[in-house]
């Protein structure tokens, strides 16, 4: 079979940090059969947009992709498809080592913009190689990349994983960092 379902875990935080770290292990080496990095490189900034010349925008690819290469590193982002975290995302799509490389979102269920695209209902299958790497930078489920509500932020695209950080409200920001 080279289909399997999208690369998203939505993570309830009513069990202890420890405890709810512990559990993630599974679904990334048995599940998504993810070797384990041998560095975490945490991109974390704003989420407003902002303009970034192209020699900066270009020396961040150059070094971000360089250092991801060459250390079998997993990039770990907020995962929104705004501001420094886009950048990342973008940076990722346009590399033609997309496929080597993990990138991490880590976000807020409760502040996904159209969460409930992503509920087993509407979940797509989609093509994998031989290796296990996506067929094609499609985005991996049904997911609709509008303009979000305010309050609310859509999922970037080209992040490979997403954990979504549930607390049962839709109201409370910062979850994922507590």
């Amino acid at each position: 079979d080279t289909t399997t379902q999208p690369h998203y875990l939505r993570i309830a935080v009513d069990n202890g940090h420890a405890e709810t770290i512990k559990k993630l292990e599974r679904p990334l080496t048995e599940f998504w059969k993810l070797n384990e990095p041998d560095l975490l490189i945490s991109v974390t900034g704003g989420a407003k947009s902002f303009n970034v010349s192209h020699d900066i925008c270009s020396s961040f690819q150059q070094g971000l992709l360089s250092a991801a290469k060459s250390t079998n590193a997993w990039i770990v982002t907020g995962g929104q498809n705004c501001g420094v975290m886009k950048l990342v995302g973008d940076v990722i799509g346009r590399s033609i080592f997309t496929s080597k490389i993990c990138t991490i979102g880590v976000g807020n269920w409760g502040k996904t913009w159209r969460r409930e695209m992503l509920l087993n209902k509407h979940r797509i299958k989609y093509e994998r190689d031989p290796d296990d790497h996506p067929k094609s930078r499609e985005p991996m489920v049904n997911y609709t990349l509008d303009a979000p509500a305010k309050g609310y932020a859509a999922l970037d695209p080209n992040h490979t994983h997403h954990f979504l950080v549930d607390d049962g409200t839709a109201e409370k920001e910062g979850i994922e960092i507590e």
